[in-house]
């Protein structure tokens, strides 16, 4: 069964498929936990870095710099640095969904879930990797067992089709929020 997705990608759409794929090993250990907004996590855990980064280098310059100061100082040019790498590049993936104005095809069959953007192959997720299907607030997502399978994601509006598809393929496989 096949089901197309002409619509474009919502902001709120693609920042959940954010969250999902940074959350997606949390979220398979747990099915049922809430989303978190990671991207507002990520400005919180630099925000606090740079606070820590202004104090402990006002200590250092006020009192000296000892070396247990540099030590902490260069921690948190570290903790800085992962969190703003990892808030740009999921920005970016954010940005990248909501930009790609070609249409989708999902297609549901005997042996998994293939989603295929005009012009290219498709990422497919076979159903022995197939963790759940799970519905949120702005998409239904289909999140694999292990971190080598792709998270496949349709808009929400979408969300009677894929189901429908699912059970009558594969009634086994579990949905939560349906």
């Amino acid at each position: 069964m096949q089901i197309t997705i002409n619509e474009k990608k919502s902001d709120q759409f693609a920042n959940e498929i954010v969250n999902v794929f940074y959350q997606n090993k949390g979220l398979v250990k747990n099915p049922q936990a809430k989303l978190k907004n990671s991207l507002g996590e990520l400005k919180t855990y630099i925000a606090i870095g740079a606070v820590l980064f202004l104090l402990m280098g006002g200590m250092a310059i006020l009192w000296g710099a000892e070396a247990l100061t540099i030590i902490a100082i260069v921690l948190m040019v570290l903790i800085i640095a992962i969190s703003l790498r990892l808030y740009f590049r999921l920005n970016g993936m954010a940005k990248a969904i909501t930009s790609d104005p070609r249409s989708s095809v999902l297609t549901v069959d005997e042996t998994g879930l293939t989603l295929a953007r005009d012009g290219s192959e498709g990422q497919t997720l076979p159903w022995e990797n197939v963790a759940f299907v799970r519905c949120f607030a702005e998409s239904v997502c289909a999140l694999p067992n292990d971190q080598k399978g792709y998270i496949l994601a349709v808009p929400i509006a979408h969300k009677d089709e894929v189901l429908a598809a699912v059970k009558m393929v594969r009634p086994d496989t579990t949905i939560i929020g349906a």
